[in-house]
Parts: structure tokens; sequence; C-alpha cells
């Protein structure tokens, strides 16, 4: 009804009125043929592409699929051509760019057809519902962050393996982040090399070129050494990036390192490289898990150390004797029990004068 009323005015004042109506509604209006050449499409076109009405018109259907994002080029394509080849309906969402670069999320769907000398035309009806996939994807992707926080959580409770709590760590990463791979390094005693101990992804090794990174060397480095994350997704220029040849060759697009900190003591640095963009949610993501690994590496640290005292004084040749301050029994290893004769069970909660008294021990 719409085009038959536009092509069949004859007045200037109808025709002008429905211009400035088309014009400034938010949705555009288009008129195109079985060839996908675009006989009419409102001026308002351009506020969402960039692109004027005169260029569509003068330009399609080259300049609509040029357009198109390349991952859905084919599908509209299809979708366009099963309209008129088998009465189809014309109704699909799909990426485009707008001249400036930036990637618009469209509703395109057909709404009438008809027949004009031996041409089919339809006419549809286009509309940037952009706003819309970015409320939804910030919602996916909150949901996700929200997974990998909790699965994180989890490894650090149920292992005390500290290099398996770090591999279960950057293998969630990759998954929830869609990542190309993720990796973690603690820093050496010495305090000068990040030493790699997990990575997961195109990478899964620990023994490559990247296994030892000198402390303010390289971007994981520099990370280390400022104590500062960072965050690109144009790897192709970042300075910060230090081989953008293997960035392109790659098809990597998007960084994130993050330093694991204690106290102000460098514990070491995460880092992920993505072929997808990353968004601000996710350095913030990765400082509380950098937060919650810092806590974690250390106490498991020291738990292992406490581990393998244990060992060393449960084989001690010398015997050894741990109390509280009140000089309360609390400890005694098994050499002390094949010189004094006495188990622990004897002497657990008595002071050490026990030994001098004329108690004599279980034979």
């Amino acid at each position: 009804m719409l085009f038959r009323f536009l092509h069949r005015s004859r007045t200037a004042e109808p025709r002008k009125l429905h211009h400035d109506l088309l014009a400034n509604i938010p949705d555009v209006i288009w008129v195109a043929s079985r060839s996908g050449h675009a006989s009419y499409i409102s001026p308002n076109i351009e506020a969402i592409t960039g692109i004027s009405a005169s260029q569509y018109v003068e330009n399609c259907p080259e300049i609509w699929f040029a357009s198109i994002h390349p991952d859905d080029r084919e599908r509209v394509r299809a979708a366009f051509e099963a309209m008129f080849e088998h009465n189809q309906p014309f109704d699909i969402e799909y990426r485009c760019y707008h001249t400036d670069g930036r990637c618009l999320w469209v509703h395109d769907r057909s709404v009438r057809r008809f027949t004009k000398r031996g041409v089919e035309y339809a006419v549809g009806i286009f509309s940037d519902v952009t706003a819309r996939h970015e409320g939804q994807a910030a919602l996916a992707e909150r949901a996700r962050l929200s997974e990998l926080t909790a699965e994180v959580a989890m490894h650090l409770t149920l292992s005390d393996d500290l290099q398996r709590v770090l591999q279960h760590c950057v293998e969630s990463m990759v998954r929830h982040l869609d990542a190309a791979f993720a990796r973690i390094w603690t820093v050496d005693p010495g305090r000068s090399v990040l030493e790699l101990q997990a990575s997961a992804g195109m990478y899964p090794h620990i023994d490559g070129t990247h296994a030892r990174i000198p402390v303010g060397h390289l971007k994981v480095g520099r990370i280390a050494s400022s104590r500062l994350p960072h965050l690109t997704n144009d790897v192709l220029t970042d300075p910060e990036i230090d081989d953008p040849a293997w960035a392109r060759r790659e098809g990597m697009t998007s960084f994130a390192g993050y330093p694991i900190v204690l106290d102000n003591e460098l514990i070491g640095v995460m880092a992920v490289f993505s072929r997808q963009r990353l968004s601000e949610a996710v350095p913030r993501t990765m400082g509380a898990i950098a937060a919650a690994l810092a806590v974690a590496i250390v106490r498991k640290r020291a738990e292992a150390k406490i581990r393998r005292l244990s060992y060393a004084v449960e084989r001690s040749p010398a015997m050894v004797m741990i109390t509280d301050h009140a000089g309360v029994i609390e400890y005694v290893n098994p050499k002390f029990t094949e010189v004094t004769g006495y188990t622990s069970s004897d002497v657990l909660g008595k002071t050490p004068s026990i030994l001098k008294s004329d108690h004599t021990p279980r034979e």
C-alpha cells in the first residue's frame, strides 16, 4: 500500500509529506527487484549505515552485499533468493558495517511482493537492532564471566596440587572467554623471571619459547614489572604487542593480561589472546580471578613447605619435640619414641618434665 501510494501520488504535497515521514521514522523502507536492484529506499538508511539512499539505488545489490559481514553474507543472499524462487518469507537478522567501521545488527524482512511490467519486486523493512543484540550479548557475557569465576573458585578449593589448579583455571578461561589460548606464569624465587605454569588452548605446552620470560621483557614481563593490566582489541597495531606478524598470521584480535599480586608482592601474570573482541568486563573478571589466585598460590606454596617440613621431621635422625607457649607437648617425631620409649600418646598434653619422672614408658 505504501509503495503504491508513493508512486501513484500526483501532487507534490503528498509526496513531500510521505518523504518527510519516511525520512524520520526509525525503520527503513525498501523496494527491490528479484535481481536485488533497489528501486526505492528511504533516506534514513544513511543514518544507520552511512550510505545514502541514492548510492543504494545506483549500486545495489553490490553495495548492499559488500556491507554485510562476511560470515553472514551468503546466508542473507540465500534467504533473499529463496523469497522469490521458493516463496519463502524473507525475515532475517544479520550483521553489517557502517562506513565508519562499526559493526551493526539489523533486522531485515519483506512485507509484500508484487509484479510490475513482468518484474518481481519485494517491499521490505530494515531496522537497526544493535542495541537489543548488545544488551543480549552483555547479559550472556555476564553469565559466562560469572560461571568462569565460580568455576575457578571451585578449582581452588578442590585440589591441593597447585599446577593442576592453575591448569584447570586456564582451561576454564579458554572455554568461557572464547580465547585462542590462556596462560599463567609465576615469578621465580629470585623475582626476576616469570616461569610458565599452565597453558591451554592452541598452545597447551609449557616448555616452549615463552616458558621463561624475564620480568620487564615482552608484554607479559612488562605487565609484571609495571603491575598494571593491559587490554587491547587491536593487537596488530598495539605497540605493546611484540610480534604483530604472528598475530596477523594466526588471526588474533585481542589480548588481555593481568598481574597476580598480593600485598604489593608480585606473584605472577595471567594472559589471554583471542580472535574475538574482549569487553572491558574481561579484565575486571581477570582481576577478581588474579586476586583469588594470588591468595591460593601463596597458601598452597606455604602448605607445600609445611608438608615438606613435616616429611623431613618425621624422618629426621634427631629427636624432635614441639611444645606450645606453656611448655605442653604438642608433637614428637618417631625418633623421639625410638630413643625414649615414649609414644606420642604417652607424652602429648604433658610437659617435658615427664622425661625426668619415675614414670616408665609402656613396653
